[in-house]
């Protein structure tokens, strides 16, 4: 689609700060766009070589009442300059736009009701392999010849949920023979359009490309998709992602009682920027992006396991907090739950179960910020990755810990699973998230209440170090120490698969 309009500048410079007076003389417009439709219309156009998204928007706007849009999310891998990516080049005639950088703000003045439109571009160019490719790749929009990579909060703006309600998007322009994958609709071709509620504004992944590969699972009523790509020429990625739909995702399902298992779908596609063996991801509530090079291992199985497993705890089961102190439950317990989970289907032997505890713990003695409060996660996470490595750490060591003292005192009658469920329906009762004393309220149905109040503020909160000289485990580990570390080793008394 090629925009026919004409702009003229004027420009009024503020710290941080620009005014902009933008005339359109002519816009694409959305017909159903009314005062009582409170809905954001996009249309983006792609021509397959650029490393440019242009994008039109177009909605209703309210005379003497400026609307606000937000674009990015720079906590997101810490893109703390990503509204550089975004360039306003045009507006409704006789708009006033005023851009607060510091912010990442636009605020839209209008001379009348009606419907109004707004015109900009992400540019979504490579960034050069560096330190930080990963978190760049996945978190970035990625746009070169041939491939379109993008979460949605990087081409949508937020807007504020009590005036906008619905965000409707459609594609009016991409390469004749592009493969398209759209998060939101799975199922639909780029031409037609696909509704969002506003709140869902951040939850989309769109992948396009020449040689998208997609494979579709029937699990129940649902369909579910597997999206890979044919750059890659090292692995059959399809073939490495089936044993998640066949058996890791009912059996995570299953564990959690979850009987709506609605679409589901996994991304798992290469960097652009080729480089050393090295992957990151990102969970979505509906699904899992992956980036990634080198050959897949059993690492990478455990990150994409560890991303499904986030439907659950941290996004249905989230502590709250002002930060990241809590970050030990979302990232650390979701981590033993989802290794739990590759043991108990065969994906991960009963050795390499054992060997993860293993290297978690290992890892965990010998971090230098080990003993760190959990209070300085939020402020050093994006910055050292001994901080970044300490809740998942910290989090899977003590979810190890609480399942064994949860087996030994009720003789094998109850698990985490139990705890964790009993959480989850204490949640379900909230209409907000659950707040650490309703942590330690549901383990007093297993465990002395007391004695996990001051394991949580000892452990998990202040940074003391649990002592396995004198923790117990249940009859299938046996404890022993190298180098004043400990690890577990597999006894012949209760074989593994029957703990699991």
């Amino acid at each position: 689609m090629q925009l026919n309009w004409e702009k003229t500048f004027h420009l009024i410079f503020k710290p941080g700060i620009v005014f902009l007076f933008l005339f359109s003389l002519t816009s694409p417009l959305a017909a159903q766009e009314t005062q009582t439709d409170r809905s954001l219309y996009y249309q983006f156009s792609w021509d397959g070589k650029s490393s440019v998204l242009e994008v039109n928007l177009d909605y209703y706007g309210l005379k003497n009442t400026p609307t606000h849009f937000f674009y990015g999310m720079p906590e997101m891998g810490n893109q703390v300059n990503i509204f550089h990516s975004l360039k306003i080049t045009g507006s409704t005639e006789d708009d006033l736009i005023r851009i607060d950088t510091n912010k990442r703000e636009i605020i839209i003045s209008h001379k009348d009701s009606g419907k109004k439109h707004l015109h900009y571009t992400i540019d979504g160019s490579l960034t050069s392999p560096a330190k930080h490719n990963n978190a760049n790749e996945q978190f970035r929009p990625q746009i070169a010849k041939g491939c379109f990579y993008s979460l949605s909060f990087n081409i949508f703006l937020k807007a504020d949920s009590s005036v906008f309600k619905n965000i409707v998007y459609r594609w009016t322009r991409l390469p004749s023979k592009t493969r398209y994958f759209s998060s939101a609709a799975p199922a639909s071709e780029p031409v037609n359009n696909v509704k969002l509620k506003i709140a869902d504004w951040d939850k989309v992944y769109i992948a396009i490309e020449n040689k998208l590969q997609t494979t579709t699972y029937p699990i129940g009523e649902k369909i579910y998709y597997a999206v890979t790509s044919g750059r890659d020429t090292t692995n059959d990625m399809q073939k490495c992602l089936k044993p998640f739909f066949q058996q890791f995702l009912p059996a995570i399902a299953d564990f959690w009682n979850d009987k709506e298992r609605g679409y589901y779908f996994l991304s798992v596609l290469p960097f652009l920027n080729s480089g050393k063996d090295s992957h990151t991801g990102v969970g979505l509530y509906n699904g899992f992006s992956m980036r990634y090079n080198g050959r897949y291992d059993t690492v990478k199985m455990e990150t994409i396991a560890h991303e499904i497993s986030h439907r659950w705890i941290g996004n249905k089961l989230t502590i709250q907090g002002t930060g990241m102190e809590y970050a030990w439950f979302e990232e650390g317990f979701n981590d033993y739950v989802d290794t739990y989970i590759l043991a108990k289907t065969g994906m991960l032997s009963a050795e390499q179960f054992a060997d993860y505890v293993n290297k978690t713990l290992s890892a965990f003695y010998q971090n230098p910020v080990r003993e760190a409060k959990a209070d300085s996660i939020t402020k050093y996470f994006w910055k050292n990755g001994n901080y970044e490595r300490l809740p998942y750490q910290k989090g899977f060591i003590y979810a190890f810990y609480l399942d064994n003292q949860i087996r030994i005192n009720s003789a094998g009658k109850y698990t985490l699973r139990d705890f964790l469920l009993r959480l989850l329906a204490k949640r379900n009762t909230l209409s907000t998230d659950i707040t650490i004393n309703d942590f330690t309220e549901a383990s007093s149905s297993f465990l002395p209440k007391s004695k996990v109040e001051e394991e949580v503020s000892r452990y998990m909160q202040n940074g003391q170090l649990l002592d396995f000289h004198s923790a117990r485990l249940i009859d299938a580990y046996q404890i022993n120490f190298k180098d004043g570390i400990p690890f577990i080793t597999l006894t012949q008394r209760i074989p593994l698969s029957q703990v699991l």
